[in-house]
């Protein structure tokens, strides 16, 4: 067990040694030199190159955008499904319920509330039975102007018009996302070499001393990006 510490932990303290005095020798000057700073970085060229032989850029091309666009705009994320992003499903269908939900309402309660407002100005007109929900909105609005219930009517029903303008809009914005993923997948890919890799090392630069000619050995991080 103790040898494996000493050849552990002897380099490290060699190359703090070494590095301490050269830092020592050379403290009270500073002369300017030529650092290779690709090997100071670790960025290994011909590794590079040869890497970069390996890539390659495969589009889908028998993924069409025009299946993805007619399958959206007849029903709403199959454009998605057939573009594999399974994720954007939740966000589509909720997004159009919310919609589709905020229509049902607005409309219910336009007509509902058009009702009270014709008995309210008509007061010959025949009430709901008990029961009905016109009939509890009607007693509950009694003493409502006609004026403010045709307000109110008015605002579900510009409440309803704006959802539908919404749902339709948004099953738009689901149908150019359908195609815009269809035309990446048809006509691009992103290269699964793509990596980056960081390794510790040292890098020796020569330099001239007062003392003589001492390499001067610092302790880097080599950096390999695959682009």
């Amino acid at each position: 067990m103790p040898s494996l510490i000493y050849k552990t932990l002897g380099p490290i303290f060699l190359l703090t040694a070494v590095h301490a005095i050269t830092f020592a020798q050379s403290a009270g000057v500073f002369k300017t030199t030529r650092v290779n700073y690709a090997a100071t970085l670790g960025l290994d060229t011909p590794k590079l190159s040869k890497q970069h032989k390996k890539h390659y850029n495969r589009p889908d091309t028998t993924h069409k955008p025009a299946i993805a666009v007619r399958r959206s705009a007849v029903i709403p994320g199959w454009g998605q499904v057939y573009n594999r992003t399974w994720w954007k499903l939740p966000i589509v269908y909720t997004t159009l319920g919310l919609f589709g939900r905020s229509v049902v309402v607005s409309q219910r309660s336009y007509k509902q509330y058009l009702e009270v407002y014709k008995l309210v100005n008509d007061p010959t007109r025949p009430r709901p039975p008990v029961g009905d929900p016109v009939r509890a909105l009607y007693e509950q609005n009694s003493g409502s102007t006609p004026g403010r219930l045709d307000n109110i009517q008015s605002n579900y029903q510009r409440n309803m018009q704006l959802s539908i303008l919404g749902f339709l809009g948004f099953w738009g914005v689901q149908v150019i996302d359908a195609y815009i993923d269809a035309k990446f997948i048809h006509s691009y890919s992103i290269d699964r070499n793509l990596s980056v890799d960081i390794t510790p090392g040292i890098a020796i630069t020569q330099g001239n001393y007062p003392t003589g000619n001492a390499p001067l050995v610092t302790p880097v991080m080599k950096l390999l990006v695959t682009i």
